[in-house]
């Protein structure tokens, strides 16, 4: 339990003894203790929401299927010391809001299980030299990019908190391509997204059709790890474009991450700053 007390936030480790209810203060000092137990309590209350969304599935697909029944699932094993707490962080993301007592003892480990892709997004990589003079359209990520289509997707993924590089440089067999995002999934794993804008143009087309061999050599697989769209003048890119793409990317993005709220209400970026300021 972390309470605020008298402008304080004290720690209590609650437990049962004998079928009584007891208490113990955590003392600062053993802070590690603390950060186990609130992180305990952190997984315990994300087993208990993927239980309530699986249910919630489990009951919409009986009622597809004309049954009329509902099953409940079996409990993720949370502690009824729990269910009697008074007001209680009841999401995932209550306990890293900004203001919650538990964030200053999760944020830490946050940061270190994931300190990986943090730096693997904070550090500097080859990027595409070529035509920087196009580089003209300011995104919410900060980054200028070539179109005005790839103002869409970037803010999407930045509005999503999924981190990337913009036209990073990979080595494929006999050339060298810049996806327009890079995408981490682990240190081994990556998904790459290209945008090609300009179909109708034949020098593009050419050089487009070239680069799909490319990637295909160097097992960048459309569906697995590579992410391929198009657009032409008379079929521009869209929104409904970038949300289709988004609800094949983000549970695979979201998966990659364990630990961190499963509605994505609380984001690496949130980490990196090491507050949140996520909406009710």
């Amino acid at each position: 339990m972390c309470q605020k007390h008298n402008g304080f936030v004290r720690w209590m480790r609650r437990y049962k003894s004998g079928g009584t209810v007891c208490y113990q203060a955590v003392r600062k000092k053993d802070r590690e203790q603390a950060e186990r137990l609130a992180l305990n309590h952190y997984r315990i209350v994300m087993m208990e929401t993927i239980q309530e969304k699986i249910a919630e599935i489990d009951r919409f697909m009986q009622g597809c299927q004309g049954t009329g029944k509902t099953e409940k699932l079996p409990s993720a094993g949370a502690s009824e010391l729990l269910r009697t707490l008074h007001n209680p962080p009841r999401r995932p993301v209550d306990f890293l809001r900004q203001g919650s007592p538990y964030s200053e003892l999760l944020l830490p480990y946050l940061r270190q299980e994931y300190s990986w892709v943090i730096d693997w997004f904070q550090a500097e990589y080859p990027k595409n030299k070529d035509k920087q003079e196009k580089l003209v359209f300011d995104t919410e990520a900060g980054i200028k990019v070539r179109s005005k289509s790839e103002v869409l997707a970037t803010n999407r993924l930045r509005r999503s908190g999924v981190l990337f590089h913009y036209e990073e440089q990979l080595v494929l067999p006999g050339d060298v391509v810049y996806p327009d995002w890079l995408i981490p999934l682990s240190k081994e794993e990556q998904i790459a997204w290209e945008h090609n804008g300009a179909m109708d143009i034949q020098g593009y087309n050419y050089r487009t059709r070239g680069k799909v061999v490319s990637y295909l050599e160097g097992q960048w697989l459309p569906g697995v790890n590579m992410i391929d769209t198009y657009e032409s003048r008379e079929h521009p890119f869209s929104e409904e474009d970038v949300e289709y793409v988004m609800e094949w990317l983000l549970p695979r993005y979201r998966a990659a991450f364990p630990d961190l709220p499963p509605d994505g209400a609380f984001t690496l970026y949130d980490v990196m700053r090491g507050t949140s300021d996520a909406e009710e």
